[in-house]
């Protein structure tokens, strides 16, 4: 049982590298010997903040997820790592959206709704991955304030609707949250119609004036131009 929860210098343990190496049969026998006490240890993060969960989660492994749940308790999946990720932050960056039900199951709208240290949400990477089903699944856990997230660099998740020339997510997002879903401009002063004029997104740009009406029509940037100049 020792051996089962010893850590190392980094705070690593047995079921630490189970995780870490995606591998349910060996955690299952280290949860076997270690007993209830392990528990702790399924809690415990690295150095850097990392926990099973976490990379659980990178793996896109439900299995041993649901194990770390179901033993640890469902506030296992809000901690954070020295980045301000959760577990669902990993799983976003990799595009394993296959997590998010049991993920948003035990998190709830914290989870939803979390930004990492760079104002980063779930709902980003989602848009980002092209994932309009996983951008679904967070707005009805955590509301309209998933559809309005705007990260320290004044990027939301319309902004990268854009970027992708994704109609499908950005329809998405205006029905959660309406014009505010669009309003916002980054560090540039730009707002997505900007961007949407300056990318030649023509469709897109209808759909963002429609939204915004005139005051997204003449919002300038920092160099006074409004997204008529960058079309």
């Amino acid at each position: 049982e020792a051996a089962a929860r010893a850590a190392d210098q980094e705070g690593k343990t047995c079921s630490y590298f189970a995780c870490r190496k995606n591998d349910a049969r060996i955690l299952d026998m280290i949860i076997q010997v270690g007993g209830t006490d392990l528990v702790k240890d399924l809690r415990r993060s690295d150095s850097e903040g990392h926990t099973c969960a976490h990379w659980a989660a990178w793996r896109g492994n439900v299995e041993i997820l649901a194990r770390i749940i179901e033993l640890a308790g469902p506030q296992v999946v809000l901690a954070t790592d020295s980045e301000g990720k959760t577990c669902a932050h990993w799983a976003g960056d990799r595009g394993e959206f296959g997590t998010f039900d049991i993920l948003l199951a035990a998190g709830g709208k914290q989870l939803a709704t979390a930004a990492d240290h760079k104002g980063k949400t779930c709902a980003h990477w989602a848009v980002q991955k092209g994932s309009v089903e996983a951008l679904r699944k967070l707005i009805e856990v955590g509301g309209k304030e998933v559809a309005t997230a705007v990260d320290k660099e004044g990027k939301t998740c319309a902004y990268w609707s854009v970027w992708m020339e994704d109609e499908a997510s950005m329809e998405v997002l205006l029905a959660a949250a309406g014009k505010e879903a669009v309003m916002s401009a980054d560090e540039e002063g730009k707002t997505c119609a900007h961007l949407a004029a300056e990318r030649g997104a023509t469709g897109m740009l209808r759909k963002l004036l429609a939204a915004g009406g005139k005051e997204l029509a003449t919002a300038a940037d920092k160099w006074g131009c409004t997204c008529a100049h960058w079309a």
